[in-house]
């Protein structure tokens, strides 16, 4: 497991002790086609399926991102953690190491996944019940109105959607938010790893992603009315965060870089405008 901590600034903390804090926790996984899941799955059904079926998928990375957001849009960048197959027990610990993280989360965190209930949640479903663990509280509740409070686990990509027929991609919401697209060229087209060097690289993935999926969390919470969230300013902060305390191989240390000097030149373009709404 790869994990950082970052203490929050305490003069922060004192000025803003009395404002209420949301505690979120960004979290998302890997997964590959198990062939042997896959082809009894075909010999029980006398037929050939392709794709292969959401049940035939095994996990082999995860990571989690925890968030604090105070009542005034103060953001606060707690911890980054992942998990890869080689390095932490097989899929067990993966999974294991991912659910101690989310019990381990204050009373009322709201769990993140963007596509989460389509695919993260039912994949984590199914390797709990293999491995006999215990889901966290947070995937056992039920889901619950997305228009309400942050609920214990939140599928971002659903609550953007709402009753309408159209799903966004992530990708597609953060360009808008000015993300560059080469930063999120290869987002989807992550294989599993062939070589021990493209485990790193998988591990900075994984993170990567649950990064972003706070940057348009935060996005999200401004459009719903909360004080104090400038998208881009959240977003620059957040990927200068894990920059310094994220696992980033070579490639992302180089296209995260250019993302945040994109990011900070669309700021300086809107400074007077923000000066004027302050």
């Amino acid at each position: 497991m790869k994990t950082f901590n970052t203490l929050a600034n305490t003069t922060a903390n004192a000025a803003h002790a009395d404002l209420a804090i949301q505690h979120f926790t960004f979290f998302d996984i890997e997964t590959h086609w198990d062939e042997m899941l896959h082809d009894n799955y075909c010999f029980i059904q006398h037929s050939e399926s392709w794709p292969p079926r959401i049940g035939a998928r095994r996990i082999h990375a995860a990571a989690a991102f925890d968030l604090a957001l105070a009542g005034d849009g103060a953001i606060t960048c707690e911890r980054i953690a992942s998990w890869t197959l080689p390095h932490d027990g097989g899929e067990k610990g993966v999974v294991e190491g991912l659910f101690t993280h989310m019990r381990a989360r204050p009373e009322g965190t709201c769990m993140v996944g963007y596509g989460s209930i389509a695919m993260d949640v039912p994949v984590l479903k199914l390797a709990a019940m293999e491995y006999g663990l215990v889901l966290p509280d947070q995937l056992i509740a039920s889901a619950g109105d997305w228009k309400a409070a942050w609920r214990p686990h939140l599928d971002l990509g659903l609550a953007i959607k709402g009753k309408s027929k159209t799903w966004h991609h992530l990708t597609e919401i953060l360009v808008r938010l000015g993300i560059q697209a080469n930063l999120l060229r290869d987002k989807a087209k992550v294989g599993y790893p062939q070589a021990p060097d493209g485990w790193a690289e998988l591990r900075s993935h994984v993170e990567l992603d649950t990064v972003l999926t706070a940057a348009a969390t935060m996005a999200w919470a401004r459009s719903q009315g909360h004080a104090g969230i400038d998208p881009a300013t959240a977003s620059h902060a957040l990927l200068q965060w894990w920059s310094r305390h994220g696992a980033l191989s070579a490639r992302f240390v180089e296209r995260v870089g250019l993302a945040s000097g994109a990011l900070w030149r669309r700021i300086g373009r809107k400074a007077p405008a923000l000066a004027d709404a302050a």
